[in-house]
């Protein structure tokens, strides 16, 4: 419910997600920018980080590589400038959660 703010949707009934990342973007509609967002999520003492700054092809490593195919892609691009990855693992509380939940949402939207 915070403008800005797109979680990882829900998988499939059936189905669930391992979430090896749980990764959420801050979209243009949020009171601030990404890294602003981020520092302020940080500040408040939840660890989280972008693990996916640039496309695959914006690395010099993979620019030549015949598999790799560079094109006009404005949505990754975009994409790439909202996400931030956040905390999770078998080892956080309810608690630690909730506590991810409120620095996030007011990181966001303060």
């Amino acid at each position: 419910g915070v403008p800005g703010l797109l979680v990882p949707p829900e998988p499939p009934e059936g189905f669930e997600h391992v979430y090896h990342q749980f990764t959420i973007r801050i979209t243009g509609e949020a009171s601030t920018d990404r890294d602003t967002a981020l520092q302020r999520i940080v500040d408040n003492g939840v660890g989280a980080g972008v693990y996916y700054p640039r496309n695959v092809f914006d690395y010099d490593c993979y620019r030549g590589h015949p598999q790799v195919i560079v094109d006009d892609v404005p949505h990754s691009t975009e994409v790439a400038a909202q996400v931030v990855s956040l905390p999770v693992h078998q080892y956080l509380s309810s608690d630690d959660v909730e506590q991810i939940i409120d620095v996030v949402a007011k990181a966001v939207a303060p």
